[in-house]
């Protein structure tokens, strides 16, 4: 009998034959080469005797058949893209969690009351797309994207699919909430907490940061000679926005001390084309994005931001102007699940911590949903989206163990 350390490696060995590109592996939603691993997917549950089905957005559905197939069913799911040249355990890892369960509960002669539906996700690094698709929050702007500019729009890749992309954008929930017992999604850490902490190397998920964020907020000043504008005439576009900067960096550690959860980030800054050494910028254009998982601590420091930005304008002589803000509210996981999984763990001796996840997942769109949710991270070695992303095996079979144990005593 296979070992499940053995079952988990080869099925990463093969998907990583099938999608390696020149630095990592590329897998890109609704793509040949997504299709080709599910259809692989669907052959190694197939061999664990378990029912395959796609529905309606193409995901693939793998069902361990429980004894009262009527219930709710027991959910495992993630996704079975990538980005371009990126890690192969991101989503992946979470996919095989569920089959390595089900290959376990099968092999122990248990039946479970209820369906486990392990469900491959398809494209969700492009924006949750086959998760939101089957919960009816698919808009006709998705579907007129492109995810990079050399892609097709993501309407047409859907349709080379065999997808009717314009039946998921109708509203229509193709998966009942009620019909949904518990989801579960494991998935790699994208950050460094487990991998540097002594105590545990998974995590449990309190829930996923929701965020207020905009792409191009611009600073107005006025551009000048940068020889000839002495200090009080200046009205100077990149001092005012580095004097913002800093001044939200203060008040971020500030309410990090407070015990508040918080990640503030400034990611893209740019002045014009035509700028030089010797310019007095008079344009800086910036992002912003907040996120912490309470959204009374997201309208509080989002308001800070916008009443230092003010100040700002007085103190340096500029104006700001705002692009539409965007909003994604945060999604708890399920106390019971969470206890549940912490019993879990501690009965099988595996230490753990909890902790946040400020990456957005497919589990969050489902708890929007009122569905019970629950995330289990893993450590990760080398970041995420990137080619050198890693997971040691031990790491991820203890994962696996606090799974199998909760999804039995269910």
């Amino acid at each position: 009998m296979q070992t499940e350390k053995d079952f988990a490696q080869k099925i990463f060995t093969d998907v990583r034959e099938m999608s390696k590109s020149d630095l990592g592996v590329t897998r890109l939603g609704y793509s040949e080469k997504e299709t080709q691993v599910l259809r692989y997917l669907e052959k190694v549950a197939l061999g664990l005797s378990m029912n395959c089905s796609y529905d309606e957005a193409g995901n693939l559905w793998m069902t361990l058949e429980g004894k009262h197939p009527e219930r709710p069913f027991l959910m495992v799911a993630s996704h079975a893209d990538s980005v371009p040249e990126g890690g192969n355990f991101d989503g992946l890892a979470g996919i095989v969690s569920g089959l390595c369960a089900a290959k376990a509960i099968k092999e122990s002669g248990i039946q479970l009351d209820c369906n486990l539906n392990v469900v491959a996700f398809r494209c969700e690094e492009q924006g949750l797309i086959g998760s939101r698709a089957i919960l009816g929050t698919l808009t006709p702007e998705d579907l007129n994207r492109r995810y990079r500019p050399e892609c097709k729009l993501l309407g047409e890749s859907m349709q080379d699919c065999g997808i009717n992309p314009q039946a998921l954008v109708q509203g229509k929930a193709y998966l009942n909430p009620k019909d949904v017992a518990a989801y579960f999604e494991l998935h790699i850490e994208q950050g460094p907490k487990l991998e540097q902490s002594s105590q545990a190397k998974v995590g449990l998920v309190t829930g996923i940061r929701g965020n207020v964020f905009h792409r191009a907020i611009r600073c107005l000043g006025e551009t000048a000679h940068s020889g000839a504008i002495d200090f009080e005439f200046r009205h100077d576009a990149v001092a005012a926005v580095a004097q913002l900067f800093a001044a939200m960096r203060a008040h971020w550690i500030e309410r990090l001390k407070a015990g508040d959860d918080l990640v503030y980030t400034n990611g893209v800054v740019n002045t014009p084309p035509s700028q030089s050494f010797n310019i007095i910028s008079g344009e800086v254009t910036f992002s912003l994005d907040i996120r912490t998982l309470s959204v009374q601590t997201r309208e509080y420091f989002y308001e800070l931001f916008k009443k230092e930005a003010r100040k700002i304008e007085a103190d340096f002589g500029v104006r700001f102007e705002f692009d539409q803000a965007f909003y994604i509210e945060p999604a708890l996981s399920d106390e019971h699940l969470i206890n549940k999984l912490e019993s879990s763990a501690a009965q099988e001796n595996i230490p753990v911590i909890c902790m946040p996840s400020g990456a957005g997942h497919d589990a969050g769109d489902i708890a929007q949903e009122g569905i019970p949710m629950a995330m289990i991270f893993i450590a990760n070695q080398n970041g995420s989206h990137n080619h050198r992303e890693a997971m040691r095996m031990e790491d991820f079979l203890s994962g696996v163990q606090i799974l199998t144990r909760t999804l039995k005593d269910l």
